[in-house]
């Protein structure tokens, strides 16, 4: 495994990483076979976990591991609320509510934030960094899939952006300054992993229905 963090998180992560590509949902969405109706679960689900991830980065931002990956340039709160409005109209705050793999998710975040706050740093990582990378591609397969440009592809417009290689090498350079032990260093590579799984179990949710792992989650 890599020295520094981020290659310890990209390395730790690899495996769950390509398990989720082959997700149900996630090969819908590169075939075009996504509905209409998936994608504004997907966009309702994401609305409530940043919402509660940005929360806690802000609340923790002065915190050493979240200073790293707090940036205001990332958040994408305020963007989803405008694909919440394309999909859902004007009373969309009406219309969406967690579902039980949200709820599952919100709860480690917010069980981090209180208990783990290093750990925040893991929920930054995979959720920006995949908006950062992948995100990019998936916005261009929903649009050919449902005929979209901007409108409800918000979410993955980082407009104040200019260069996101750039940026993105930014990130993990402030990751890698973190003088993280290894033990430190182990966790927050496991949490990691847990985070692909609560995307991996949202994804299911949204294709299959209620049916979705519950974890067993020590802080």
């Amino acid at each position: 495994m890599g020295n520094t963090l981020s290659e310890k998180l990209k390395e730790g992560s690899r495996e769950i990483h390509s398990e989720i590509e082959k997700n149900e949902l996630a090969r819908r969405i590169e075939s075009g076979k996504i509905t209409f109706d998936e994608v504004k679960r997907l966009i309702a689900g994401y609305f409530f976990i940043y919402s509660v991830l940005e929360r806690a980065l802000e609340e923790n931002r002065e915190h050493l591991f979240v200073q790293a990956v707090y940036h205001r340039e990332l958040l994408r709160r305020e963007a989803i609320k405008e694909d919440l409005l394309f999909y859902f109209g004007e009373n969309w705050a009406k219309e969406i509510h967690p579902s039980i793999s949200i709820q599952i998710y919100c709860k480690r975040i917010e069980e981090v934030s209180k208990y783990n706050k290093e750990l925040l740093l893991s929920h930054a990582y995979v959720r920006y960094m995949g908006d950062l990378s992948g995100g990019q591609i998936i916005k261009k397969w929903l649009g050919d899939a449902l005929n979209l440009t901007d409108r409800g592809l918000t979410f993955y417009n980082f407009n104040q952006i200019q260069d996101i290689n750039e940026f993105k090498s930014i990130f993990k350079k402030g990751i890698d300054m973190i003088p993280a032990d290894d033990e430190t260093s182990k966790r927050i590579v496991e949490e990691s992993i847990l985070v692909f799984l609560l995307n991996i179990n949202m994804f299911n949710e949204i294709v299959r229905g209620d049916r979705v792992l519950t974890f067993n989650l020590d802080v």
